[in-house]
């Protein structure tokens, strides 16, 4: 894409079809998720900030370096390169490279954290209880 307005736009149906995969799979792994969203007395949404609410935060922060770390473990050298970049700021963490980099491994290391932390992630742990 010409710009990251487009490459964004572009990007969309992507999301939505991820939402999706990764909704049909919540549903199945936890039915009581489904009877939540399509019982009929509805629900109510409460906020409580606790030492778990913390510790939530804290593993978001931790999920979020994992994520970045596995993008950059499918990236060419990305450990030894100089031309590798990681960051975080308050609402992401990010990862680059000035490298060239072929399609097909783009596309892989985009999809990666996808495939490992929303889709295999949740099927181990529902097979270790």
């Amino acid at each position: 894409p010409s710009n990251l307005s487009i490459a964004t736009l572009l990007s969309l149906p992507f999301m939505l079809v991820n939402g999706g995969v990764y909704l049909l799979i919540v549903f199945y792994l936890y039915s009581p998720l489904k009877e939540l969203f399509f019982s009929g007395s509805g629900f109510k949404l409460s906020f409580t900030l606790n030492i778990f609410t913390l510790i939530y935060f804290f593993v978001i922060l931790i999920f979020m370096i994992i994520h970045e770390f596995i993008h950059a473990c499918f990236i060419p050298n990305a450990l030894k390169s100089d031309k590798t970049y990681w960051g975080i700021n308050v609402f992401f963490g990010f990862i680059f490279t000035t490298e060239k980099i072929k399609k097909n491994r783009f596309l892989i290391i985009c999809i990666m954290p996808f495939i490992l932390l929303s889709i295999v992630l949740p099927f181990i742990l529902n097979i270790l209880g």
